[in-house]
This record gives C-alpha cells, sequence and structure tokens, in this order.
C-alpha cells in the first residue's frame, strides 16, 4: 500500500510539472493520461493496489470534499437552500427513476438492474466538471449550481444505490424504509457535521487566543485530520459522512473569515496547504481513473467483452443521453435559456466517485455478468460524460483565459514590475556589495538567475567572509523599499479592469516576499 501510495502520489505531481509546459491542456487531463500510462506498464500496473472504495472515499473524495465546504460561503448555501435541495436530492430522484425505467424497456434488463445502473450514475464530480472547461467561462447561475450539485449529491447517490442493490439481492423494494434512510443519512450527516463543527472549531479557536505562539504546528495537524477523523466517525453511525465533512468545511469557512487576523502567519500557512493538498489530490483523482479506466477494459475482469455483446455500450450511452435530457428539461423549466440550460445538463460531469459507487458493489451480490455490464456501461458514462462538453462548450460558452494566457499575463506584469524595482535600485546609493545582492535578488525575482549564476553567488559566500550586520540592515531596507516601489506600479495596474486578479496574485507574492524578507533576517540576527 505505502509503494503504490508513493507511486501516485509522484505522479500527480509529475502532472503539475507537466502541465506548465502544456498549459492549452488541462491537468486533469495530463493526469488522466499518466494514469493510463502508469496501467499499461506492467512493472507500474503490479505495484499499484486494486481499486479499494473505502479507502479512495475517505481518503481523496472526504479530504476534497472538506476543502471544497472551506471555499464556499455558508450564506450561499442558506441562501441557495431551496435550489441545493431541488438540484441535490429532487432532480437526483427523478433522474434516477426516469433512467432507470426507460433503460429497463430499451434494453430489456431486470428493473432492479436498471435501477442500480441509474443510481450509480447520480454523483457528478466538481473536479472533473473543472477540467471540461478549461479556458471558458460558465455562466455564474450554471457554475453556482453545479458547484453546490457536486457538494451535496453524492450522499444522496450513495443511499440511492445502497437502496436499489437491496431491491436487486432481495426482490422487493421498502419505499418508506428508503425514505426513511435517506433522510436520516442526510438530516444525519448535517446534524453530526454541524456539532463536530462546534467541537473542532471552539478547541482551534481556543488553542489560537490562548497559546497563540505555540499552536500553529497543532492547528495544522488538526487541519489536515479533521476530515478523515469527520467521515470515520459518521459512516460509523450510519449517517452521511460526505455531508459531515462538507458542513464541517462551510463552517471553518465562517471560522476563518472571522478569525484571519488572530494568527495571520498560521492562516496563511493555512491557505497554502489547502492549495497544495487540493492540488494534489484533484491529479490523483484523475491519475487513479487512468489506472482504473485501464484495468476495467481487460478481457479478466469485464469476460463478455469477448463475446460480442455490446449490450454495456448501448448502457453507457443511453443512461448519458437520457441523464442529460433530464438535466436539461429540470433547468429550462426553472426558466432559464437553453444556453444555460444546455451548460448545466453538459455540466453534470462524472468522475472517479460514479466508479467508486461502483466498485463498493459485491460482485458475488449480483453475479458476475451483471457486474461486468455495471462496470463497462458506468465506464462508458464517465468517459462521455468527459468528452462531450469538452467538444461542445467551446462552441456554447463564452472564450476566456487558458492557463497559458493568463502566465502570459502575469510574466508581462512581472517584467515590467521588476524594471522600475532595478531602475529604483540603481539611482539608489549603496555600497557595491550591498546593491550587488539586491539586484540578484531582484533577478531571482524575476527568474532570470540561471543555474550557472546561483552557484557562483552560493560557492563565493561559502568562501569569503559575509557581509557586515550594518550592510545586511541596508540590503533589507533597500529591498523593502523596493517592494514599496513595485507595489506602487501593481497599484496603478489594478485600475485596469481586465487585469485586476493577475495584480492580485503579483501583490500576494510581493506581501509574501516581504514576510520572508523580515522572518529570515531575524532569525539570522538571533
Amino acid at each position: 500500500m505505502l509503494l503504490s501510495t508513493t507511486i501516485l502520489l509522484l505522479t500527480a505531481c509529475i502532472s503539475s510539472i507537466i502541465s506548465n509546459y502544456l498549459a492549452k491542456i488541462s491537468i486533469n487531463y495530463i493526469s488522466l493520461l499518466l494514469g493510463v500510462g502508469l496501467a499499461l506498464i506492467p512493472f507500474f500496473n503490479s505495484k499499484i493496489e486494486s481499486f479499494e472504495t473505502e479507502l479512495f472515499m475517505i481518503g481523496i473524495v472526504a479530504p476534497l470534499l472538506y476543502l471544497e465546504g472551506q471555499t464556499t460561503r455558508l450564506r450561499n448555501v442558506r441562501d441557495n437552500l431551496k435550489a441545493i435541495i431541488l438540484v441535490a436530492i429532487v432532480l437526483v430522484v427523478i433522474t434516477a427513476v426516469i433512467t432507470g425505467f426507460i433503460t429497463s424497456m430499451v434494453l430489456k434488463v431486470t428493473l432492479p438492474l436498471a435501477f442500480l445502473l441509474a443510481a450509480c450514475a447520480t454523483p457528478t464530480d466538481a473536479t472533473a466538471g473543472e477540467s471540461v472547461r478549461e479556458g471558458l467561462i460558465m455562466p455564474f447561475k450554471v457554475d453556482k449550481a453545479l458547484k453546490m450539485e457536486s457538494l451535496f449529491n453524492d450522499a444522496t447517490g450513495l443511499v440511492l444505490m445502497d437502496t436499489m442493490l437491496l431491491w436487486f439481492v432481495q426482490g422487493k423494494i421498502n419505499y418508506s424504509k428508503s425514505l426513511q434512510e435517506l433522510v436520516f443519512a442526510l438530516v444525519g450527516g448535517i446534524v453530526f457535521g454541524m456539532f463536530s463543527a462546534v467541537v473542532v472549531i471552539s478547541f482551534r479557536q481556543g488553542l489560537a487566543r490562548n497559546v497563540r505562539y505555540s499552536s500553529a504546528a497543532a492547528q495544522n495537524i488538526l487541519f489536515l485530520i479533521t476530515p478523515f477523523i469527520i467521515y470515520g466517525i459518521a459512516e460509523k453511525i450510519h449517517v452521511s459522512g460526505i455531508i459531515a465533512v462538507v458542513c464541517v468545511g462551510l463552517l471553518q469557512n465562517s471560522e476563518s473569515i472571522r478569525s484571519r487576523f488572530v494568527n495571520p502567519s498560521q492562516f496563511h500557512d493555512g491557505l497554502r496547504l489547502m492549495d497544495m493538498i487540493q492540488e494534489i489530490l484533484n491529479n490523483m483523482v484523475f491519475v487513479i481513473l487512468g489506472v482504473t479506466l485501464v484495468r476495467i477494459f481487460n478481457p479478466h475482469t469485464a469476460p463478455f467483452l469477448m463475446k460480442g455483446s455490446y449490450l454495456w455500450l448501448a448502457g453507457g450511452c443511453l443512461m448519458y443521453l437520457l441523464t442529460c435530457m433530464c438535466r436539461y428539461l429540470f433547468f429550462r423549466i426553472e426558466r432559464n435559456s437553453a444556453k444555460d440550460s444546455l451548460a448545466f445538463a453538459l455540466g453534470g460531469v462524472h468522475g472517479a466517485v460514479t466508479l467508486a459507487l461502483v466498485f463498493s458493489i459485491s460482485e458475488k451480490s449480483i453475479g458476475s455478468y451483471n457486474f461486468s455490464l455495471l462496470v463497462l456501461a458506468e465506464t462508458v458514462y464517465v468517459l462521455l460524460s468527459m468528452l462531450v462538453p469538452t467538444v461542445v462548450f467551446p462552441f456554447i460558452l463564452e472564450r476566456g483565459l487558458n492557463q497559458k494566457e493568463i502566465k502570459q499575463k502575469m510574466l508581462f506584469l512581472r517584467n515590467e514590475m521588476n524594471k522600475r524595482g532595478v531602475k529604483e535600485v540603481e539611482q539608489m546609493y549603496l555600497p557595491p556589495q550591498v546593491k550587488y545582492r539586491v539586484l540578484y535578488d531582484l533577478r531571482d525575482q524575476n527568474n532570470t538567475n540561471d543555474l550557472k549564476s546561483f552557484w557562483r553567488v552560493l560557492l563565493v559566500s561559502a568562501r569569503y567572509p559575509d557581509i557586515t550586520p550594518e550592510q545586511k540592515e541596508l540590503h533589507m531596507r533597500a529591498l523593502l523599499h523596493v517592494f514599496e516601489v513595485e507595489k506602487e506600479f501593481l497599484d496603478e495596474m489594478s485600475q485596469v479592469e481586465h487585469m485586476q486578479s493577475y495584480v492580485y496574485q503579483l501583490y500576494d507574492d510581493l506581501l509574501l516576499s516581504e514576510s520572508i524578507l523580515i522572518k529570515m533576517t531575524s532569525k539570522m540576527e538571533d
């Protein structure tokens, strides 16, 4: 397991590196292709453990939804509670019912199996959704609906799947009991999540406000383990672990807004930690998806592929068509435009969570033939949900800036900002040694020091005596002054409306550079 996790983590990191050189391609697709490559190489494929649904849900899905909840304002959830219930519960149930009945009639399969197919196809994946609209602008209302749906509909899908599986195995369905289980799982998840959030927040705030200067490490560790603990306990008491971790994340978003200045350094570290974990986990989702897809299309795991049966292909295509129709009509009834309704219909992208539901079903409980049909049909469904919007969205959505264009804009601003800083240094009277160091730091800021220059400066500083304390202070003050000049430039550029987002990112880098400079200087003095 350790070796398998290490390989997946390294692949996720490699995906991030490659994406810098292939900015026009979504990083999620890069991760998917790397996962496919891993599975096609026998050595690596043999080292990666089989897909374990419970580990996937608690190790990746739970923390991802926890982090997603932390980026969502609780007020937005409260103000859109009706819409959330509609898209995360009502739409899911309606789609599953319609898809189940029609699939049974068209494909001539039993109703329990058709409904099981439909139930597994209900959870949407926000991570997968981002991959199909890279560089495109999703309408605000549609984007908000898709985000809220992906936060909460996983729990509905899990309960529906359990209900349909019970129907398949026992041959009957208890509607009242199923409804009670759905309500208990959702409401219980909310109640447990809210209670857990109050406990965690109270503990965190107690640490931050009473032992402020010694609790940063404890805060970060607590932050890291929270989703795993909450999800695990929630599932043990048979309420929705997904809803519980989302609720904790939502309340911690409100907590952070009201306490961000209690310990700014720890809060900033938390934000960076969130970004890093989210990127790695997102990449891992698609690496795992790539590995899983290759393993699915294998004669040993899907025996009737070799028998010439295409029922799985027809099932996947039919379910996707029916799901899109239901989603389109649902959004259209809400008096939205045809274009927005189509964007909502196609924007409900499915990914590894759907396959996690499939693999949570025991092959013995439904039979090898039905299990193979289920796996292959859902795989086709997942692939179509990613490929169709990738092709269609460029024709119906407004074009924004892709990652490559954003990087070009930021590079231009950074170069102009750096030029102004260098010009300011050239006009300052500084001892040669100090001026050289300041200019070297500014070239680092612009990433123009090559590897040879780096090693030359490193060897010289190791060989010869360092500058005096007075010169160190002069060096620090000179850089701080230059940073102020650069911030003035960015302030001017922030007046240009279309450059605001890039300006703020660069401004954040400057403030972080100031913080690093001050911290390192004070530590050297100590």
